[in-house]
């Protein structure tokens, strides 16, 4: 936002030569953390058009915050059977969050791999995705294994070569 909104306003106030109209307050510390632990940006905007102004906050989170959201909300704020001082669902609740974060910061570290990689060279870009379909491949097989053997074989150097033969 900061590489757009790059024109400093009154009050703290960012706008684009583009667009004057739309200015956002970017001197704030973010992200902000919300009650349930996520964090949020929280942007005071301001529009304004014919001579007034419209306040108005950009909220930007993670689609993991949103899930956790929706299933805190239905879970807790919806369930009339749901105690308060149910150990039980708060455990549960807590182990939810704590797994939607761990994929969030997951999903994070495969898009930062991907980003990293230059995107325009065409052979980078496909021995990350040789590199992750092997991946998937011994994790899902090396489980199978696992639950119908009862061990595991590190095949790891096959799946690789597999990947190296269909690209």
């Amino acid at each position: 936002l900061k590489k757009h909104f790059n024109i400093k306003g009154l009050k703290g106030y960012f706008y684009n030569d583009d667009n004057a109209n739309i200015r956002l307050e970017l001197e704030s510390k973010q992200p902000q953390k919300q009650k349930n632990g996520f964090g949020i940006y929280r942007i005071d905007g301001l529009y304004q058009h014919n001579n007034r102004s419209i306040k108005f906050e950009l909220q930007i989170k993670s689609l993991v915050n949103i899930f956790w959201g929706e299933i805190e909300h239905k879970v807790i704020y919806k369930n009339n059977n749901y105690m308060l001082g149910d150990e039980f669902i708060k455990n549960i609740m807590l182990s939810i969050k704590e797994n939607l974060y761990m994929i969030d910061r997951q999903l994070l570290a495969v898009d930062n791999q991907f980003n990293k990689v230059n995107s325009i060279n065409p052979e980078a870009r496909k021995e990350q995705l040789e590199k992750l379909l092997s991946k998937i491949i011994y994790d899902i097989y090396s489980r199978k294994m696992k639950n119908d053997i009862g061990f595991i074989i590190d095949f790891r150097e096959s799946c690789d070569t597999i990947m190296k033969y269909i690209f």
